[in-house]
């Protein structure tokens, strides 16, 4: 970096303005010529901050004072917020939250795919900001974390196990929540009870690092749109007191529809399992969009949102130009959620996804909802040529009955992981050739990488781009790109 003034060095405190926010969700203030980063502020701040590290040319700093708030800073109201780094913008206004979001959306696909869209939609901006997810997974800990100020400060630890979030960058602690902004006031008073119990009953809490322990997570599924209420209970091992924590639960939270117990007997630490056992009432829970209702497992992926899912489906519907002769392809289909809806409005549609739990319960929406000119592949979209998911995925590589000269697919919807499409899976999908790609992303950074090849190295157009904010307070984000082949 061209400059004449010395780098800052690690411990170092310097005050700037904060000009922009960096897609994470960390102000971004310029000092000296040098680019510094922190979380917790947003542009038009004034703070003071102190150098913790460098990485790349950037140092990361962390906010010592704001000195001067900016006009979109308002209140944090979570208890948490100082000690979760989950809600990495809550402090900015609502309003800016979705406006910085598209801004980062755009800035990412011209940096890194190298195009920009023919039209920028206007950002969709969630009708809550709070207590809105349908789902929330909380961890386990052998008690709750203590911070090294706590520590030195002489803080007793209080009686575990813990059950929470970790703390901003401490993979390894555990501290307990009370009182999530972004999850239901039933949700909160599950927590809580569980954690209680646990407590009474004399339950341990799952250490990787020893490979022992009992309790590993609890996830709470709450729908939107009907009564039903999901708990799981991710544990290592039977145990005969997991009955007794279920009846107490149950007991204090009767609003409860359904609880599963999820084991989980390998070291990661993922809030997921092998094996599945009903302790109370209904293994599911169902939510309904688009006048069509979803059953959905213990573990199946759904949108968190589900004002923001329907949101979703709409966008697709609306942009993708499906007409009643199409065959659509449907890639990381999961439950159907995008499936079952546009299935209404073409010839035919194929989804493919890599859970055959999931793909079982994309049979059984379909039938649930009367639709038969759907059919689901159970395999992974980036399987080898000659491995054993390779003939499975025959079926959607090289559709029989295709017309001469017609494309094997009209349109591909495309909703991959975080990581965006497996190099394999995207030589499928340019293999492919279909006019239109609709992608729907949670990640504009692989979304811009995926994107910019299929711009720039096979001819389509991005025709159209909208970001939907339906992450309030966190730095995530959707959004939906259609991609467009041929002339104009």
């Amino acid at each position: 970096m061209a400059t004449e003034t010395p780098k800052p060095k690690r411990g170092q405190e310097v005050i700037g303005e904060v000009i922009d926010l960096a897609y994470g969700g960390a102000g971004v203030v310029r000092s000296d010529g040098w680019v510094v980063m922190a979380r917790g502020c947003f542009p038009g701040d004034r703070v003071r901050l102190q150098i913790r590290k460098r990485r790349k040319g950037i140092f990361e700093a962390d906010l010592l004072e704001v000195i001067t708030p900016a006009a979109d800073r308002i209140p944090a109201v979570c208890p948490h917020t100082d000690l979760c780094g989950g809600c990495a913008l809550q402090g900015l206004d609502p309003a800016a939250q979705t406006r910085y979001k598209a801004v980062q959306a755009r800035e990412l696909l011209r940096r890194i795919g190298k195009f920009e869209p023919e039209v920028e939609a206007e950002p969709w901006r969630s009708p809550n900001s709070f207590f809105y997810r349908n789902k929330m997974e909380f961890t386990f800990g052998a008690r709750p974390w203590l911070s090294r100020e706590d520590l030195d400060a002489g803080h007793p630890f209080e009686a575990g196990p813990a059950l929470g979030l970790h703390p901003r960058g401490v993979f390894q602690g555990v501290f307990n929540v009370t009182d999530c902004q972004l999850q239901s006031e039933l949700s909160n008073r599950i927590t809580v009870t569980v954690r209680r119990e646990a407590q009474e009953l004399g339950l341990t809490a799952y250490d990787c690092r020893q490979d022992k322990g009992l309790l590993r997570h609890i996830i709470v599924r709450q729908s939107a749109t009907t009564n039903d209420l999901l708990v799981v209970l991710v544990i290592r091992e039977e145990d005969e007191r997991i009955a007794t924590l279920s009846e107490r639960l149950q007991e204090q939270v009767p609003e409860i529809t359904g609880q599963v117990a999820c084991f989980n007997r390998r070291k990661a630490m993922i809030a997921t399992g092998e094996d599945l056992r009903t302790l109370v009432g209904r293994p599911l829970w169902r939510e309904k969009m688009l006048d069509l209702t979803y059953e959905i497992g213990p573990i199946s992926f759904f949108q968190t949102q589900t004002a923001g899912g329907e949101a979703l489906i709409r966008e697709v519907l609306e942009v993708g130009g499906f007409a009643e002769d199409d065959s659509v392809l449907d890639l990381y289909c999961g439950i159907g959620a995008f499936s079952l809806p546009i299935a209404r409005h073409v010839r035919s549609l194929m989804g493919v996804e890599v859970l055959p739990e999931a793909v079982t319960e994309a049979k059984r929406n379909a039938q649930l909802n009367d639709i038969t000119n759907v059919h689901f592949v159970a395999s992974p979209v980036e399987a080898k040529k000659n491995s054993p998911q390779a003939a499975a995925n025959q079926v959607w590589e090289n559709p029989p009955g295709r017309a001469p000269g017609r494309p094997a697919w009209d349109a591909i919807v495309i909703d991959p992981p975080r990581s965006g499409l497996h190099p394999r899976a995207l030589e499928k999908v340019r293999g492919l050739a279909a006019p239109r790609i609709i992608y729907v992303s949670c990640n504009p950074s692989t979304l811009a990488r995926d994107a910019g090849l299929l711009v720039t190295e096979d001819g389509y157009r991005p025709t159209r781009l909208r970001v939907f904010d339906l992450f309030p307070q966190t730095p995530h984000l959707e959004s939906v790109l259609v991609l467009e082949r041929g002339p104009r």
